[in-house]
């Protein structure tokens, strides 16, 4: 997985450009937030209202009264960049170009984290943050798991 998230990340993917290369290519920074919604819609009675029944799972523009979620998108994006800028191979699982059919996000969530040198979690105080609080539990129960991360720390 290792491999190819360095050699995905040169290559645009669904919504995310290609990104330039950076100084350290093998010093790979995950970075999960939630930028992206599901269809609620679909998870909804047929007799819910969607206006008023559905949750949020974008942020709050107090300006407008109406939720943003390409800000939280930007976010992760401008944190990206800037570490990029600084040399770090950080990317979003967008930016990889996996596809949900071939593996689920969750599971994307692990590989990466556990492909990448470091991790960072972005959970920004909007809206509905659980999808992101099941996948940092996911990656963290994952890492716990390991042989190392066992006994007392050395």
């Amino acid at each position: 997985m290792r491999q190819r998230i360095i050699d995905n990340l040169p290559r645009a993917a669904g919504d995310s450009d290609a990104l330039a290369p950076v100084r350290r290519e093998q010093f790979l920074v995950y970075l999960m937030g939630p930028y992206r919604t599901f269809d609620v819609d679909a998870l909804l009675p047929t007799d819910a209202d969607v206006k008023t029944d559905a949750p949020s799972f974008a942020t709050w523009d107090e300006t407008t009264g109406e939720y943003a979620e390409d800000d939280v998108l930007r976010l992760l994006q401008e944190t990206r960049d800037c570490l990029r800028d600084r040399g770090f191979n950080a990317f979003l699982a967008i930016d990889v170009g996996i596809p949900l059919d071939e593996m689920d996000a969750a599971t994307q969530s692990i590989a990466f984290a556990q492909a990448s040198n470091a991790t960072i979690f972005i959970a920004p105080q909007v809206g509905d943050n659980l999808g992101v609080g099941i996948e940092v539990g996911s990656v963290l129960e994952d890492l716990l798991s390991t042989t190392g991360m066992q006994g007392p720390a050395t």
